[in-house]
């Protein structure tokens, strides 16, 4: 996994002076996300039923979700790029409060992070052919993606909320595509293949997959639409990490089954990430597959989306 920094706050304030900085629009036509897909609510089986399934992904468990909508792509750095550039407006710079404490929104100091702190938030040519705009943003830690969501009315999603998208109305999807194993055509990960998928299993022969999508690294949200989920959500798997709301927890012992987000004893170790990503093992990609990261650190394989 790539290494991740503390962050330090960074990017300089251009408010001036005390007038109200105007309301928050996203950019383009004030929709981010790519508008939202509404997935049903009802009940599913949440973790997998396979006995050799690792103890993070058990029990299976029934949760009854009610019905949500999804941003159907993951948040892009144009986006998060306005959104900065406005709370430098506000006079609060990458500033995302937490219990009065502020943690940044984004760790400026993140190489390979292609937004420019120091440039009032520009987007630095890095990404593939230097467009990078609609490409999902990383290097925002899970605050950062909190308070953007919040911005725009949203909230991030509960993990129950994230599987339950991934798998689609039909229960018990190991991709959101199907069952089919993972290709270059259906998602942006260049590692799909090799010794990451466990032997002696139906998903043994996905080693043989080849997942080279033309892209090196992250791919622009919504390029790979055969790999959409059934419900038309893009990027649930691969391209990067989401993070949800809930904490960590090792197994599903004692996991809510409202749907709600997992809020009690919240683990040291962090906050939920679902999906894998560009720079992870095929196995990541699966919708079962849990992970875990500390809320004010970042990567260059996490992002998220948001939920209303």
């Amino acid at each position: 996994m790539p290494f991740s920094l503390a962050l330090l706050a960074c990017g300089p304030s251009l408010h001036t002076d005390s007038a109200e900085p105007p309301p928050w629009v996203c950019p383009g036509d004030g929709i981010c996300g790519g508008g939202l897909v509404e997935i049903e609510g009802g009940a599913f089986t949440m973790g997998s039923e396979d006995p050799d399934a690792d103890e993070v992904e058990r029990p299976a468990h029934e949760v009854e979700v009610a019905a949500f909508g999804l941003d159907r792509f993951e948040v892009t750095h144009r986006e998060f790029a306005a959104w900065l550039r406005w709370l430098d407006e506000a006079g609060t710079p990458n500033a995302c409060p937490k219990d009065g404490s502020p943690f940044d929104c984004l760790a400026c100091d993140l190489p390979g992070v292609s937004i420019d702190c120091e440039d009032d938030h520009a987007i630095a040519e890095t990404c593939d052919g230097g467009a990078c705009d609609d490409h999902p943003v990383t290097g925002l830690t899970w605050y950062g993606c909190r308070a953007f969501c919040e911005a725009n009315g949203k909230r991030l999603p509960t993990e129950a909320e994230w599987e339950r998208a991934a798998q689609g109305p039909e229960p018990g999807r190991l991709f959101p595509w199907g069952d089919d194993c993972p290709t270059g055509f259906l998602l942006d990960d260049g590692s799909c293949g090799g010794e990451s998928w466990t032997p002696d299993t139906a998903l043994a022969s996905c080693a043989e997959s080849a997942c080279s999508d033309g892209w090196e690294g992250t791919a622009p949200v919504g390029a790979l639409p055969d790999g959409d989920s059934a419900e038309g959500v893009a990027d649930l798997a691969g391209n990067v990490w989401e993070w949800v709301e809930d904490c960590w927890h090792r197994s599903y012992e004692g996991a809510p089954e409202s749907g709600s987000a997992w809020l009690d004893a919240c683990s040291p170790l962090g906050r939920v990430q679902r999906g894998g990503s560009w720079f992870h093992e095929g196995e990541t990609l699966r919708t079962m597959h849990r992970g875990f990261y500390p809320p004010a650190e970042a990567n260059t394989s996490l992002g998220c989306r948001c939920v209303e």
